[in-house]
């Protein structure tokens, strides 16, 4: 018997993802620029961590920007 975890993944509509408001790091206007630049640029290149609710657990500051580069 193994003792590993199943890992669940599941695809999520980016406009269905709410930002934590209790997150501390709220970023600035000019690092919101480079992301929405980089994804312009290069396009995204990494998961989100969500929890149950659908609500941004990681890179919390890169979905508003993806958002407004898409």
């Amino acid at each position: 018997m193994s003792n590993e975890k199943q890992i669940h993944t599941e695809v999520v509509d980016i406009d269905d993802l709410i930002q934590d408001d209790h997150n501390f790091n709220k970023g600035t206007e000019e690092g919101a620029e480079l992301i929405g630049r980089s994804f312009k640029e290069h396009g995204a290149g990494r998961s989100v961590l969500i929890d149950k609710d659908n609500r941004l657990v990681e890179v919390h500051l890169s979905v508003p920007a993806k958002r407004e580069a898409a």
